[in-house]
């Protein structure tokens, strides 16, 4: 089963590239053959590994070597159909999460507040070094009540680089440039 392999590629896409780059499209290095031809044409919307992918399934094509095609998650949402804007909203928020145990049963204070904004913000606009995401910002959403019973919020949006699923070239032949 090609699994392993898979998983191998997608470790070596985030070693090399980065988490939020999609492992698609990426030679697997190991795989000299599939139990299933799947039909692929390149720039054919409508060949097997396409359609396939249209549906949620990611194929294994031939094409200059064996390669992992597609993108796609199970997501209904269409802001969460790629895999690699799956994983990188989960990367962040698991490392957030860790990054900011010491923010735990401190006492709640505007310099606190402040500090978790700066942190937070910090590391998002690293990520935007990166080119992990395209832009990204923390605000806290805490009103008094909360904060009286220990809980504070810490909002923060995203906007991550989407992959380039279908691209498309469309000539138009000018023959006004003749005279």
């Amino acid at each position: 089963p090609p699994s392993p392999f898979v998983a191998g590629l997608m470790a070596k896409v985030d070693s090399e590239q980065g988490f939020w780059h999609s492992p698609s499209n990426k030679e697997i290095n190991g795989v000299v053959g599939t139990s299933r031809a799947i039909d692929f044409t390149l720039g054919d919307a409508n060949c097997r590994a396409n359609l396939l992918n249209e549906n949620e399934v990611t194929t294994i094509i031939h094409q200059n070597g064996y390669r992992l095609w597609g993108n796609r998650t199970c997501s209904d949402d269409p802001k969460w159909a790629f895999l690699s804007v799956r994983r990188t909203a989960d990367l962040i928020n698991d490392s957030l999460l860790r990054a900011h145990l010491w923010a735990v049963d401190r006492n709640i204070t505007k310099t606190y507040i402040d500090d978790v904004i700066e942190s937070v913000n910090s590391y998002l606009a690293g990520l935007k070094a990166q080119g992990a995401i395209i832009s990204g910002k923390c605000y806290a959403t805490s009103d008094p009540a909360n904060i009286a019973s220990g809980k504070v919020f810490f909002d923060f949006e995203f906007t991550p680089p989407y992959p380039a699923e279908q691209i498309t070239f469309r000539s138009h032949l000018l023959n006004n440039e003749i005279l």
